[in-house]
């Protein structure tokens, strides 16, 4: 049987950060900077945010919740970067390729 859009299409934006297990989740959190991945998460929806804060491990929700506080002005092209980043990361943890 072919593979559905789902399973062939990876992770296209950070918004999709919600279809990863708890499991991905963390890996993908262990693999990114950790200003890298709040500068991403400075738009995504409260989903997607309280996702990624529920994978972090223990207490490290903390300073994750700091460092988006602390975050200034940040371009737009910043912003894109780090989301680009974090969702090549992400399909990296799935197994995907771009």
């Amino acid at each position: 049987m072919p593979p559905t859009d789902n399973e062939n299409s990876g992770i296209k934006d950070i918004e999709d950060l919600v279809t990863l297990s708890e499991a991905q989740l963390t890996r993908l959190i262990q693999s990114v900077d950790e200003r890298t991945l709040a500068v991403a998460l400075r738009t995504a929806s409260e989903e997607v945010k309280i996702a990624v804060f529920t994978a972090l491990p223990g207490k490290a929700s903390d300073p994750m919740n700091n460092t988006l506080g602390m975050i200034g002005r940040i371009s737009f092209e910043e912003l894109e970067a780090a989301q680009k980043e974090v969702v090549e990361r992400a399909n990296g943890v799935l197994g995907k390729v771009g």
